[in-house]
């Protein structure tokens, strides 16, 4: 954070910023606030404010928008997890909740927690909402589109993992790393 303070641009501080957070997988608001006390050179946290009402509506990623469609669209029609199940991996859920539902879901004998089955009735209430009145035709349409754009999403952002991961390995001239990011890359490729 220090060498970002540094910069003169606060275009190239901001991007630089975003991609920590992205990389770090920690909200832009911590490392914003994070970066702020390092930039007024302070070691210490700055004592708790009262929180304030955000300015701006929370950014949701496509993929875990995508991730609660199917997933509401499955809790409030079940008979649709045969489209989507035999289309969708549980790899390709990003956000681990609504991986370990997809599990549940596709499991002979679903057994859901109170939190989970409480979760669930949220998923459902929001897939007769939004779903409730579609023809079959048109829910496996939904389906069939929401599990090949969550395949998509997860093929990208894994490409991007890994093309990371390869220009660090041959940076570092690491061969056993590169040459195990290599076969991933072709896994990867055979799962298209």
């Amino acid at each position: 954070l220090s060498e970002i303070a540094r910069l003169s641009s606060a275009v190239e501080r901001d991007f630089w910023l975003k991609q920590a957070a992205d990389d770090l997988n920690i909200a832009q608001e911590v490392i914003q606030e994070e970066f702020q006390r390092v930039a007024r050179g302070r070691t210490t946290p700055s004592p708790a404010k009262p929180q304030k009402a955000p300015d701006a509506a929370v950014i949701v990623p496509r993929r875990a928008l995508l991730e609660e469609r199917l997933l509401s669209l499955l809790a409030a029609h079940k008979e649709m997890l045969g489209t989507a199940g035999k289309n969708v991996r549980a790899v390709y859920f990003a956000d681990e909740p609504h991986r370990a539902f997809f599990e549940k879901f596709i499991s002979s004998s679903p057994v859901f927690s109170p939190e989970e089955q409480a979760a669930l009735e949220l998923f459902e209430l929001r897939g007769q909402k939004d779903f409730g009145d579609w023809e079959k035709k048109n829910l496996e349409e939904e389906a069939a589109h929401l599990s090949g754009s969550l395949r998509d999403e997860y093929l990208k952002e894994r490409r991007t993992e890994l093309t990371r991961a390869m220009r660090e390995a041959e940076r570092l001239g690491n061969r056993d790393a590169v040459a195990a990011i290599s076969k991933a890359f072709d896994d990867l490729i055979d799962s298209l």
